[in-house]
């Protein structure tokens, strides 16, 4: 449960202290997006795409993003990792290994769920098959507990990324 806890506390202060103003705060391409069947309903979030290396003064992560602005929802998908060491290509779940995958998914300013661990795994599964300078992409599927009720649960399946990297 502390590492839960832990783990949640990280990814909520990563993804709020950094976020990252493009241009005029709108953009909205979609070939850039990520999709995924959240519960059985296909989902695609390709508003304000993004995705980034960021240091802190407690950890490293590096952050995908990307909005539904007619839902009024945020998805993002983070990879907590050691500092000095990037993210690259590969798959990302075990937690033993020094990088952390983790992500949320929020609705307005009231409903929220992120990612969590069960036995030192992740709830998340992110694969990353492309990462360079300008883009990156990949898979992901797993499940997310709503913050408030961890007996919520979405189970997503078929989750794909493409995003610019800035």
């Amino acid at each position: 449960m502390k590492l839960y806890m832990w783990v949640t506390a990280v990814t909520v202060f990563s993804f709020c202290a950094c976020k990252k103003e493009l241009n005029n705060g709108e953009v909205d391409n979609s070939s850039y997006y990520i999709k995924g069947t959240f519960n059985g309903q296909a989902r695609a979030f390709s508003y304000n795409p993004s995705a980034a290396d960021f240091s802190g003064d407690i950890t490293a992560s590096f952050k995908m993003s990307a909005e539904d602005n007619v839902a009024a929802a945020e998805f993002a998908l983070n990879i907590i990792h050691p500092f000095g060491i990037p993210v690259s290509t590969g798959s990302y779940s075990e937690i033993a290994t020094g990088y952390i995958p983790s992500g949320y998914y929020r609705v307005g300013d009231a409903l929220s769920y992120s990612s969590s661990t069960d036995a030192n795994r992740s709830t998340l599964h992110i694969a990353i098959a492309v990462l360079n300078s300008t883009t990156v992409a990949g898979t992901f599927s797993g499940y997310l507990r709503n913050t408030r009720d961890t007996s919520a649960v979405i189970n997503i399946a078929n989750g794909r990324f493409n995003l610019p990297v800035h």
